[in-house]
């Protein structure tokens, strides 16, 4: 599965890994590993790592007060090995899109709550409404790899500001890296950090699940946090390809061709035409 869990275990091991060589090149369980994808134009990836051995991931999982403090969390961190990054570049995240609040159903709802990325006494906050460009939203730098190798290992820290209510929220990041030459690598694709405040474990497992659904755990995919019917085929775009998709569904039989939720009929066509024709927002 490519969704990684974080920890107060992860946290101890981060500062290990910080105050020991031993712990320089290793992976840590928990953390966003960060790696430059050669093959695929020089851009950054993300994967989570179980033991030494790297995996492909682009949801990761938190908890607020996993360390002792009230809507705070230092999870997780971001680390790479040696020999990904170049040495001395300055490596950070950009905040993508405006924080969500998982409603059972899905990610449409942006609540009166915010995080925050603190790190090197400087923060980001997560916008009100989406950037108009993904990459022009708030950053953060989380620190400078290491002058001989290039590996990293940093934690920030998270906040979630007042009224900091119950539930489940995602928040959705992008990860870049400089280099002294110039030759920066293109910044990851998105990526998502599930944080649970005070809410249950199946909740938030079933917001990860929404968000594989939606291809989240997908390299190359575009993800659509909110569902819009016109776009059936859930490409991200409303084309001519949800038509015939709807159509196929319809004739086939499939319940998710019942777009009105009144049984599948032929109105259900003309409802999603309309809807189609409507687009979204």
């Amino acid at each position: 599965m490519t969704v990684w869990k974080t920890s107060l275990a992860c946290t101890l091991t981060g500062i290990i890994g910080i105050a020991t060589p031993a712990a320089h090149g290793q992976l840590h369980e928990g953390d966003v590993i960060l790696f430059r994808d050669l093959p695929d134009g020089n851009r950054v990836r993300t994967g989570g790592a179980s033991g030494l051995t790297p995996f492909a991931a682009r949801v990761f999982e938190a908890r607020f007060a996993d360390t002792g403090f009230a809507n705070r969390t230092t999870n997780p961190g971001f680390n790479a090995v040696p020999d990904q990054f170049f040495a001395s570049a300055v490596t950070g995240v950009t905040m993508t899109r405006s924080l969500r609040k998982w409603s059972g159903g899905n990610l449409c709802t942006i609540p009166p709550e915010r995080i925050t990325l603190t790190k090197l006494g400087l923060t980001a906050t997560s916008p009100l409404v989406d950037p108009a460009s993904a990459m022009s939203g708030p950053s953060v730098t989380l620190g400078i790899s290491d002058a001989q190798d290039g590996a990293f290992h940093e934690h920030g820290a998270f906040a979630l500001t007042a009224p900091s209510s119950a539930g489940i929220y995602v928040l959705e990041l992008a990860a870049w890296t400089g280099s002294p030459a110039g030759l920066s690598p293109a910044p990851s694709e998105p990526f998502w950090v599930v944080f649970n405040q005070n809410s249950t474990a199946q909740e938030q497992a079933n917001c990860v699940a929404y968000l594989l659904s939606r291809g989240a755990g997908t390299p190359g995919s575009s993800v659509s946090l909110c569902p819009c019917a016109a776009d059936f085929d859930q490409s991200g775009e409303v084309t001519v390809q949800d038509i015939f998709g709807f159509l196929n569904a319809w004739f086939a039989g499939l319940p998710s061709a019942d777009v009105d939720g009144g049984g599948l009929d032929v109105q259900d066509i003309f409802t999603f035409l309309n809807t189609w024709f409507a687009g979204c927002p």
